[in-house]
């Protein structure tokens, strides 16, 4: 995971541009509160371009910006947690636990993005909850449902077939690196039992 904190005041092509077509920005007017030494102030999903985002293409890098105030105090991270449509914590992204990074140590209110890894969620509603922390300690300031999008299509062959979240078959498709190759081993007698349906057991 990169990231880098400023002070401020189908086809793969094919399904990018049908995700992005359909995005448009996300108005966040709701209170947000704030913890005892930060407060998140805004959360965005960012395209490549850097433009907001509402629906992400699988396969494409993840950026999340974020921008927080801090009071300046020490050992303080930021964390995000990818939720499904159930409100199911499906992954965890942290400065400090995963990079050994923590917030600035001067007062003031700052930007980052958190650059991250192309993921294959399976097509449906997700959005993440944004968090400041004190490390090893507790949440500071957590937001819940503060960046939403969606995935419209997810399959990363490409085919006509869309896995989907509400199929209940898991979160995120697992693609195989290369084409499997497939070796005839009749010869060497490997094979089911005629007489059960489960594979001999050999000692």
């Amino acid at each position: 995971m990169r990231t880098s904190v400023r002070r401020v005041a189908a086809s793969r092509d094919a399904i990018r541009v049908y995700t992005e077509s359909g995005n448009t920005k996300v108005v966040q007017d709701r209170d947000l509160g704030r913890g005892v030494h930060t407060r998140i102030c805004e959360g965005r999903l960012l395209n490549s371009a850097g433009e907001e985002i509402t629906n992400y293409a699988p396969g494409e890098p993840l950026r999340l910006e974020v921008t927080f105030e801090t009071d300046g105090s020490s050992r303080l991270s930021l964390e995000a947690l990818l939720i499904d449509e159930n409100r199911n914590k499906l992954a965890l992204s942290s400065l400090h636990q995963f990079s050994g990074i923590t917030l600035p140590t001067d007062a003031g209110v700052y930007r980052t993005v958190l650059e991250l890894a192309p993921i294959w969620p399976a097509s449906g509603c997700y959005t993440f909850d944004i968090t400041t922390s004190v490390v090893n300690s507790a949440w500071d300031h957590y937001v819940e449902d503060l960046i939403k999008f969606d995935v419209t299509y997810s399959n990363p062959g490409g085919v006509a077939w869309d896995f989907k979240q509400n199929l209940g078959y898991g979160a995120f498709a697992l693609p195989t690196v290369a084409p499997p190759v497939f070796r005839d081993v009749s010869a060497c007698g490997v094979g089911m039992d005629p007489a059960s349906d489960r594979l001999p057991v050999t000692t």
